[in-house]
C-alpha cells in the first residue's frame, strides 16, 4: 500500500515502512497472529507528527506534554507571576554552572567616554612639545572690525593704499539693475625664525561666492604648471648647462586686468557717513572667480611680447 508520504512494505513475518522521498525507515513491525504490530521508532514519531505540532515545535512554543502541566493562575497572581519570571532562579538553566563567590568576576558597567579623565601617556612626559608662534598666538576673525587695535588699522590703511596706489577700482554710482558684491577683511601675522612677530597684515578679499555667472564673470580657468614639467626643465637644463633665473611677483593677482563690469562695496572702517557710491573694479582682485585666470592673461602676454613663444 501507498500514502501521500510513505510506503509500507508488508512480508509474511513482518513489515517496512519507508519516505517515499528519502526511503529512510520510519518504523517496523512483527506479525503476530495475523495482524501486523508496528514498533515506532523515534525518527518515526516525528515524522507522524500532527501538523499542529510541528509548526509548534518550529516556533519554539512548548510541547502539548509541557503544557499539560502548566496550573492556572488566577488573576490576583498573575502580577506577581510576571515579576518572578523577569528574574531567572538559580537552578534556572540559562545561568549554566554555578559559580562560587570567590571565584566570580565583578560586573562593572562602562562608563559614559564623556566623562572619562583623559592624561597624557607617561613615556611621553620626557618630552616637551611646543608649538610655533602662528599656531600658539591666536589670529583675529575676519569679521571683526579690529578698528580700535591700532596695530590692525596700520595694517589695513596699508593694503587701502596700495590697491588704490594699483588702480585696483573707482568710486561710482551704482548703476539701475546692478548689484554690488561684498568683501571682508583676512588678518595675519607673520613672524620670523625665531618666533619674534616681523608684522602684521592685513588683506582686503571679495566674496567671490556672491558671484553671478554670465554677469560678474565668464571663465575661470587657468593652467597650473604641473611639478613632472618642472623636474623636466631643470633635468634640461642641468644637461645643457643653461642659466636658470627665478622670480616671485608680489600680489600676483591684483595685476589682473578685469574686462567684465562688477561692482563692489567700499571696505568696512573706510565708509564715510552718507555715501551712496560703490566702487568699479578695474583690476582683479583676491576672491573674484576669475582672478587666476586674467593673472595667466597678464603674465602671457607679458611672456609674449619678449619672444617667448607658447
Amino acid at each position: 500500500m501507498q500514502r501521500s508520504s510513505m510506503c509500507c512494505n508488508f512480508f509474511p513475518n513482518f513489515f517496512v515502512m519507508q519516505g517515499l522521498r528519502t526511503r529512510s525507515l520510519i518504523g517496523s513491525g512483527k506479525c503476530q497472529g495475523g495482524l501486523y504490530l508496528m514498533d515506532m521508532f523515534e525518527k518515526g514519531r516525528r515524522a507522524m507528527m500532527t501538523t499542529t505540532d510541528t509548526w509548534h515545535k518550529r516556533l519554539g512554543h512548548d510541547s502539548r506534554n509541557k503544557l499539560s502541566n502548566v496550573k492556572s493562575i488566577r488573576p490576583e497572581e498573575e502580577d506577581v507571576a510576571q515579576i518572578g519570571n523577569d528574574f531567572p532562579t538559580s537552578d534556572s538553566p540559562v545561568l549554566g554552572i554555578e559559580i562560587e563567590e570567590e571565584h566570580a568576576v565583578p560586573h562593572e558597567e562602562p562608563e559614559p567616554r564623556s566623562k572619562r579623565v583623559q592624561s597624557q601617556p607617561t613615556h611621553l612626559n620626557d618630552y616637551v612639545v611646543s608649538h610655533p608662534p602662528s599656531v600658539t598666538n591666536s589670529q583675529p576673525g575676519s569679521s571683526q572690525a579690529n578698528s580700535t587695535d591700532e596695530k590692525w588699522r596700520n595694517a589695513m590703511q596699508q593694503e587701502i593704499k596700495a590697491l588704490e596706489k594699483n588702480g585696483t577700482w573707482t568710486l561710482e554710482e551704482l548703476p539701475e539693475g546692478k548689484w554690488p558684491i561684498d568683501s571682508k577683511w583676512v588678518y595675519m601675522t607673520n613672524f620670523k625664525s625665531d618666533g619674534e612677530v616681523e608684522r602684521y597684515k592685513a588683506r582686503f578679499v571679495a566674496k567671490g561666492f556672491t558671484q553671478m555667472e554670465g554677469v560678474d564673470y565668464h571663465e575661470t580657468s587657468a593652467p597650473v604648471a604641473k611639478l613632472v614639467t618642472v623636474r623636466t626643465l631643470s633635468a634640461v637644463a642641468t644637461k645643457k648647462d643653461w642659466i636658470i633665473h627665478q622670480l616671485d611677483v608680489n600680489n600676483a593677482f591684483l595685476h589682473g586686468d578685469l574686462d567684465e563690469e562688477v561692482y563692489m562695496k567700499i571696505p568696512k572702517g573706510f565708509t564715510k557717513e552718507g555715501e551712496t557710491r560703490v566702487c568699479r573694479l578695474r583690476k582683479s582682485l583676491y576672491g573674484l572667480k576669475q582672478a587666476s585666470r586674467n593673472w595667466y592673461k597678464r603674465l602671457t602676454s607679458f611672456l609674449l611680447s619678449l619672444n617667448f613663444k607658447q
